[in-house]
């Protein structure tokens, strides 16, 4: 029909004002939700995952931090890219 393979994953950002986005416990709670196994993925299947600076506007967390932490879930979830969508943030001029 034309249509692209999709999927959609809603993500909770935490809101960590000013340094507490840089303590263990906020780091630590964002990994548990990537515990467990993941759907296995058919070689015939490229598909990758497009996200952003979740977590960054109203919630204050650390675009540099988010964005490895999406990097590294994409990763263990076997994706095989990531466009990540910076919105002109400074800090991630060199993410690629």
């Amino acid at each position: 029909m034309g249509r692209r393979r999709a999927r959609i994953v809603a993500i909770d950002g935490l809101d960590c004002p000013a340094r507490l986005h840089y303590e263990s416990g906020c780091l630590l709670r964002e990994d548990s939700h990537n515990k467990g196994d993941f759907p296995s993925i058919n070689s015939n299947e490229y598909i990758g995952v497009s996200t952003g600076n979740w977590g960054c506007g109203a919630f204050g967390g650390n675009p540099e931090i988010k964005s490895m932490i999406q990097w590294i879930a994409a990763s263990q979830a076997l994706r095989p890219f990531v466009n990540y969508y910076t919105f002109e943030d400074a800090s991630l001029e060199r993410l690629e």
